[in-house]
C-alpha cells in the first residue's frame, strides 16, 4: 500500500479508543460543523491535520475508564470481523460505539437529535467515507 497524498499516522497508546472517538459520528459532527475542512462529493471530507489535532477528545480518567474499557471492546470486535470478512456488517457495534460517546460527552438527548439529524441520509459518516454513494 501507499500513499498518494499528504498521510498522517496516529501513534501512542489508547489508538482503539481514539480510533473509535474520530470515526464517532460526535467527534464527525464536530469536525464538519466547527473544525473546518474541505468536502469531497456527496458524503466524504479531508480532514486537516491543524483542525484533528483541535477535536475535544475527551481524556481517560478513572470516571470514564469504564466507558473507555467498553468502546475498546467494540473496536475489538469490529476488527476481528473486518479480519474474516471485510464486508462483515459491523454496524451494531459502530452502533454502540456511538451510544457509549454520546455518554462520554454527556450529551442530552435534544443534542443527540440535532447531530444524528445532521448524518447525510441518516446514515454515519466516518474517517475512512470515500465520499462515493453506495
Amino acid at each position: 500500500y501507499f500513499a498518494e497524498k499528504t498521510c498522517f499516522i496516529m501513534t501512542g497508546t489508547c489508538l482503539g479508543y481514539l480510533t473509535a472517538l474520530v470515526s464517532s459520528i460526535v467527534c464527525t459532527f464536530i469536525y464538519r460543523n466547527y473544525m473546518g475542512g474541505t468536502k469531497l462529493g456527496m458524503h466524504g471530507y479531508q480532514y486537516n491535520k491543524h483542525a484533528f489535532e483541535n477535536l475535544p477528545i475527551p481524556p481517560i480518567t478513572t470516571a470514564n475508564q469504564p466507558l473507555v474499557t467498553d468502546i475498546e471492546a467494540h473496536v475489538v470486535q469490529i476488527l476481528a470481523a473486518k479480519q474474516g470478512n471485510i464486508n462483515a456488517d459491523t454496524r451494531a457495534d459502530e452502533a454502540a460505539i456511538d451510544a457509549l460517546v454520546y455518554l462520554l460527552y454527556d450529551l442530552t438527548p435534544a443534542e443527540i437529535a440535532l447531530i444524528e439529524a445532521a448524518q447525510p441520509g441518516g446514515a454515519q459518516v466516518t474517517a475512512s467515507d470515500d465520499g462515493e454513494d453506495e
